[in-house]
């Protein structure tokens, strides 16, 4: 049965146990991957056997913060097995967007942990701790290693760091806190090269993703008011550019960037058909987590997504006008 959990019982639970298997959920981004190498190499530290795990791996934008790792991340569908004491899932709303790799080898006698911060979590493993008020999964942990007194490693400030600002929008967005900032001086305070790392996470993307850009400059579409705004990307735009996981991620800015745009919506189609939606929104006006939970999704109020069958067309019909009836009310 689940029990929300406090840090100091976590902290305790992670302290009496030896091995462990960490993983995030499906289409990483960099809380995902930042949470999960974050805790990781912090217990590492203290001396524990830490497996990773992802059913998609870690996209190529994000490779360069697994370096330091002693085990590096492993697609689950590529192993065997897995032996651990304690499971933690970080930055998951539900259970199943861990994937089904993921889930089969969470070992049967394994105490399990949620770790989050998006109100949607549907409160699933043995001990649960989310925190609807973080921006982002990695502040959290950091949280529990302040708390604890473990010392971070370099790699470890490197992957929080990241987690944080991919999910403030490099601390734009309203859900940076004062704390949020707090844990920036911490990280530069123990030499965090936060220039270097903002470099490699900004400033180092492969050309094909200025061809996504150009094509989403072309094709983007807006309402007639010009208040919201959407963007398609198809399969024959991927094949087209050469996609690989991980090079649309933030895309979905440029539409927010807009100054008229008060919500916009990013379509993707997925290799199974199905549509990949991300939703995005300047105002608690236009709740785009319930749009999505219209559509089985969720997330937070200015930021969440869902998945839709196909095809794109009808997906996209779907959403826009219930996007436009939300920004009616």
């Amino acid at each position: 049965m689940s029990q929300a959990t406090s840090k100091d019982a976590l902290v305790s639970l992670f302290e009496g146990h030896q091995t462990f298997a960490i993983s995030s959920h499906l289409r990483p981004d960099g809380d995902a991957i930042g949470s999960m190498l974050g805790l990781g190499l912090i217990l590492e530290g203290l001396g524990k056997t830490v497996r990773y795990l992802h059913q998609d791996g870690v996209p190529e934008n994000l490779a360069f913060l697994e370096k330091e790792s002693v085990n590096p991340i492993g697609r689950a569908g590529e192993l065997d097995d897995c032996e651990a004491e304690v499971f933690v899932a970080l930055d998951t709303a539900n259970r199943e967007r861990l994937g089904e790799d993921v889930l089969a080898l969470i070992p049967k006698d394994a105490v399990q942990v949620t770790i989050d911060h998006h109100i949607t979590n549907e409160c699933y493993g043995d001990h649960v701790w989310v925190d609807a008020e973080s921006p982002a999964t990695a502040q959290m942990v950091w949280e529990l290693a302040k708390s604890a007194g473990w010392e971070l490693p370099a790699s470890a400030r490197v992957a929080l760091y990241v987690g944080a600002s991919t999910d403030t929008g490099s601390f734009q967005y309203a859900n940076t806190t004062a704390r949020t900032h707090e844990m920036v001086a911490d990280l530069l305070k123990a030499g965090l090269d936060v220039a270097e790392v903002n470099r490699m996470t900004y400033q180092n993307f492969p050309c094909r993703r200025v061809e996504l850009l150009r094509l989403l400059l072309e094709t983007l579409e807006r309402s007639e008011d010009g208040r919201l705004a959407w963007w398609s990307l198809t399969m024959a735009m991927k094949q087209e550019v050469g996609y690989r996981p991980g090079d649309s991620e933030g895309l979905v800015d440029v539409m927010r960037g807009i100054d008229e745009v008060v919500a916009c919506v990013f379509f993707e189609e997925i290799s199974d058909g199905t549509i990949r939606v991300s939703t995005r929104s300047k105002t608690t006006e236009v709740n785009v987590s319930e749009l999505c939970g219209l559509f089985g999704g969720g997330g937070h109020i200015l930021a969440a997504g869902a998945r839709l069958d196909g095809p794109i067309e009808e997906a996209r019909e779907k959403v826009v006008t219930a996007l436009k009836e939300a920004a009616s009310r």
